[in-house]
Protein backbone atom coordinates (compact mmCIF):
# COMPACT_ATOMS: atom_id res chain seq x y z
CA UNK A 1 0.00 0.00 0.00
CA UNK A 2 2.96 1.88 1.08
CA UNK A 3 6.08 1.22 -1.26
CA UNK A 4 8.35 3.96 0.38
CA UNK A 5 10.09 1.23 2.43
CA UNK A 6 10.15 -0.80 -0.29
CA UNK A 7 11.99 1.32 -2.43
CA UNK A 8 14.47 3.15 0.32
CA UNK A 9 15.82 -0.40 0.85
CA UNK A 10 15.65 -1.22 -2.81
CA UNK A 11 17.76 1.75 -3.68
CA UNK A 12 20.34 1.18 -1.16
CA UNK A 13 21.21 -1.96 -3.54
CA UNK A 14 20.18 -0.79 -6.70
CA UNK A 15 20.93 2.96 -6.66
CA UNK A 16 21.14 4.68 -9.60
CA UNK A 17 19.32 1.20 -11.36
CA UNK A 18 16.07 1.42 -9.87
CA UNK A 19 14.53 3.09 -11.68
CA UNK A 20 15.45 1.75 -15.12
CA UNK A 21 14.58 -1.50 -14.12
CA UNK A 22 11.48 -0.61 -12.94
CA UNK A 23 10.07 2.70 -13.39
CA UNK A 24 8.02 4.24 -10.89
CA UNK A 25 6.39 2.28 -8.15
CA UNK A 26 2.93 3.38 -7.21
CA UNK A 27 0.81 2.04 -3.85
CA UNK A 28 -1.93 -0.04 -4.19
CA UNK A 29 -5.50 1.35 -2.15
CA UNK A 30 -5.97 -0.23 0.77
CA UNK A 31 -9.19 -1.36 -0.43
CA UNK A 32 -7.40 -3.50 -2.86
CA UNK A 33 -5.14 -5.47 -0.33
CA UNK A 34 -5.62 -8.33 1.04
CA UNK A 35 -3.18 -10.07 3.68
CA UNK A 36 -2.66 -14.04 3.72
CA UNK A 37 -1.75 -15.93 6.27
CA UNK A 38 0.26 -19.11 5.86
CA UNK A 39 -1.72 -22.50 4.69
CA UNK A 40 -4.61 -20.01 3.30
CA UNK A 41 -6.56 -20.44 0.27
CA UNK A 42 -7.96 -18.33 -2.45
CA UNK A 43 -10.20 -18.80 -5.55
CA UNK A 44 -9.16 -17.14 -8.10
CA UNK A 45 -11.63 -17.65 -10.85
CA UNK A 46 -12.25 -21.47 -9.81
CA UNK A 47 -8.02 -21.72 -9.46
CA UNK A 48 -7.43 -22.54 -5.84
CA UNK A 49 -4.03 -20.97 -4.75
CA UNK A 50 -2.78 -21.77 -1.52
CA UNK A 51 -0.32 -19.45 0.03
CA UNK A 52 3.18 -20.91 1.84
CA UNK A 53 5.15 -19.03 4.10
CA UNK A 54 8.55 -19.82 3.07
CA UNK A 55 10.82 -17.42 5.00
CA UNK A 56 14.82 -16.76 4.49
CA UNK A 57 15.09 -15.14 1.16
CA UNK A 58 13.07 -12.14 2.61
CA UNK A 59 11.05 -11.99 5.92
CA UNK A 60 7.25 -11.75 3.92
CA UNK A 61 8.30 -14.38 1.66
CA UNK A 62 5.26 -16.78 0.10
CA UNK A 63 5.24 -19.76 -2.43
CA UNK A 64 2.26 -20.70 -4.05
CA UNK A 65 0.74 -24.12 -4.85
CA UNK A 66 -1.80 -24.19 -7.75
CA UNK A 67 -2.59 -28.02 -7.55
CA UNK A 68 0.61 -30.38 -7.95
CA UNK A 69 2.81 -27.43 -8.90
CA UNK A 70 4.00 -24.70 -6.54
CA UNK A 71 5.31 -21.12 -7.93
CA UNK A 72 8.16 -20.46 -5.68
CA UNK A 73 9.05 -17.42 -5.99
CA UNK A 74 13.16 -16.99 -5.35
CA UNK A 75 13.10 -19.25 -2.29
CA UNK A 76 14.13 -21.86 -4.62
CA UNK A 77 16.94 -20.24 -6.46
CA UNK A 78 17.47 -19.08 -10.11
CA UNK A 79 18.21 -21.88 -12.75
CA UNK A 80 18.65 -20.63 -16.37
CA UNK A 81 18.67 -23.83 -18.35
CA UNK A 82 20.83 -25.75 -18.94
CA UNK A 83 23.14 -24.49 -16.26
CA UNK A 84 22.52 -24.51 -12.10
CA UNK A 85 20.44 -23.17 -9.71
CA UNK A 86 21.95 -20.42 -7.56
CA UNK A 87 20.68 -19.16 -4.54
CA UNK A 88 19.64 -15.50 -4.68
CA UNK A 89 21.15 -13.85 -1.34
CA UNK A 90 21.11 -9.84 -1.59
CA UNK A 91 20.07 -7.80 2.02
CA UNK A 92 18.48 -7.37 3.97
CA UNK A 93 16.34 -10.43 4.85
CA UNK A 94 18.81 -13.27 4.49
CA UNK A 95 18.30 -15.82 7.37
CA UNK A 96 19.68 -19.57 6.36
CA UNK A 97 18.05 -21.53 9.16
CA UNK A 98 14.96 -20.36 7.60
CA UNK A 99 15.83 -20.88 4.34
CA UNK A 100 16.74 -24.05 5.19
CA UNK A 101 13.65 -24.56 6.81
CA UNK A 102 11.70 -23.40 3.85
CA UNK A 103 13.53 -25.94 1.46
CA UNK A 104 12.47 -28.70 3.74
CA UNK A 105 8.97 -27.44 3.41
CA UNK A 106 8.62 -27.90 -0.34
CA UNK A 107 10.40 -30.93 -0.32
CA UNK A 108 7.73 -32.69 2.05
CA UNK A 109 5.10 -30.92 -0.39
CA UNK A 110 6.79 -33.41 -3.14
CA UNK A 111 5.46 -30.82 -5.92
CA UNK A 112 5.52 -32.18 -9.59
CA UNK A 113 7.13 -28.92 -10.80
CA UNK A 114 8.45 -25.94 -9.23
CA UNK A 115 7.83 -22.48 -11.39
CA UNK A 116 10.96 -20.21 -10.68
CA UNK A 117 10.94 -16.50 -11.12
CA UNK A 118 14.20 -16.68 -12.77
CA UNK A 119 12.73 -18.27 -14.87
CA UNK A 120 10.90 -21.19 -15.82
CA UNK A 121 9.21 -24.70 -15.07
CA UNK A 122 11.32 -27.84 -13.73
CA UNK A 123 10.20 -31.42 -12.68
CA UNK A 124 13.51 -32.28 -10.91
CA UNK A 125 12.14 -31.34 -8.10
CA UNK A 126 14.30 -32.73 -5.03
CA UNK A 127 17.46 -32.62 -7.36
CA UNK A 128 16.83 -28.71 -7.20
CA UNK A 129 16.36 -28.43 -4.10
CA UNK A 130 18.67 -30.45 -2.74
CA UNK A 131 21.54 -28.97 -5.08
CA UNK A 132 20.32 -25.34 -3.75
CA UNK A 133 20.89 -26.25 -0.32
CA UNK A 134 24.11 -26.97 -1.16
CA UNK A 135 25.35 -23.88 -2.82
CA UNK A 136 23.74 -22.25 -0.50
CA UNK A 137 26.06 -23.98 2.48
CA UNK A 138 29.06 -23.66 0.32
CA UNK A 139 28.44 -19.82 -0.43
CA UNK A 140 27.72 -19.27 3.33
CA UNK A 141 30.76 -21.30 4.50
CA UNK A 142 32.78 -19.27 1.89
CA UNK A 143 32.19 -16.16 3.26
CA UNK A 144 32.45 -17.10 6.87
CA UNK A 145 35.28 -17.50 6.25
CA UNK A 146 36.97 -14.51 4.04
CA UNK A 147 35.23 -12.43 6.68
CA UNK A 148 37.07 -14.16 9.27
CA UNK A 149 40.27 -13.32 7.28
CA UNK A 150 39.72 -9.47 7.77
CA UNK A 151 39.07 -8.88 4.08
CA UNK A 152 38.22 -5.24 2.95
CA UNK A 153 34.98 -4.79 1.30
CA UNK A 154 36.49 -4.16 -2.09
CA UNK A 155 38.88 -7.22 -1.93
CA UNK A 156 36.33 -9.68 -0.65
CA UNK A 157 33.74 -8.70 -3.41
CA UNK A 158 36.66 -9.29 -6.16
CA UNK A 159 37.11 -12.73 -4.54
CA UNK A 160 33.38 -14.04 -4.43
CA UNK A 161 33.35 -12.73 -8.22
CA UNK A 162 35.91 -15.16 -9.00
CA UNK A 163 34.33 -17.87 -6.84
CA UNK A 164 31.36 -17.67 -8.36
CA UNK A 165 32.20 -17.53 -12.17
CA UNK A 166 34.88 -20.80 -11.17
CA UNK A 167 31.58 -22.35 -9.69
CA UNK A 168 29.59 -21.78 -13.20
CA UNK A 169 32.08 -22.58 -15.20
CA UNK A 170 32.98 -25.80 -13.89
CA UNK A 171 29.06 -26.10 -14.22
CA UNK A 172 29.61 -25.70 -18.15
CA UNK A 173 28.19 -22.16 -17.85
CA UNK A 174 29.82 -19.90 -20.94
CA UNK A 175 30.26 -16.69 -20.47
CA UNK A 176 26.86 -15.88 -22.31
CA UNK A 177 25.20 -17.82 -20.03
CA UNK A 178 27.41 -16.07 -16.81
CA UNK A 179 26.41 -13.07 -17.80
CA UNK A 180 22.57 -13.80 -17.75
CA UNK A 181 23.58 -15.23 -14.35
CA UNK A 182 25.03 -12.11 -13.36
CA UNK A 183 22.00 -10.03 -14.76
CA UNK A 184 19.06 -12.29 -12.92
CA UNK A 185 21.62 -12.71 -9.49
CA UNK A 186 24.11 -10.17 -9.39
CA UNK A 187 27.05 -11.79 -7.68
CA UNK A 188 28.49 -8.72 -5.71
CA UNK A 189 24.56 -8.70 -4.02
CA UNK A 190 24.95 -12.26 -3.24
CA UNK A 191 28.16 -11.63 -1.14
CA UNK A 192 26.56 -8.45 0.23
CA UNK A 193 23.97 -10.85 1.59
CA UNK A 194 25.56 -13.53 3.49
CA UNK A 195 27.67 -11.18 4.64
CA UNK A 196 25.30 -9.12 6.48
CA UNK A 197 23.58 -12.58 7.63
CA UNK A 198 26.86 -13.58 9.70
CA UNK A 199 27.41 -10.07 10.64
CA UNK A 200 23.75 -9.51 12.34
CA UNK A 201 22.76 -13.12 12.97
CA UNK A 202 25.80 -15.01 14.04
CA UNK A 203 28.39 -12.12 14.87
CA UNK A 204 30.32 -14.84 17.36
CA UNK A 205 30.91 -17.08 14.23
CA UNK A 206 33.40 -14.18 12.94
CA UNK A 207 35.52 -13.86 16.25
CA UNK A 208 38.64 -15.66 16.67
Amino acid sequence: MDPSRLLASAERIYGALLKPLWGELRGIPPERVRVLEDGEVVDLGGVKVQALETLGHASHHHAYRVDGVVFAGDIAGVRIAPGPVLPPTPPPDIHLESWYASLDRLLALRPEALYLTHFGAYQDVEEHLLALRHVLEEWAGWTLSRLKEGLSPEELTRRFEAYWREGLKRAGVDEAGMRLYELADPPYMNLQGLARYWQKHHPEALEG
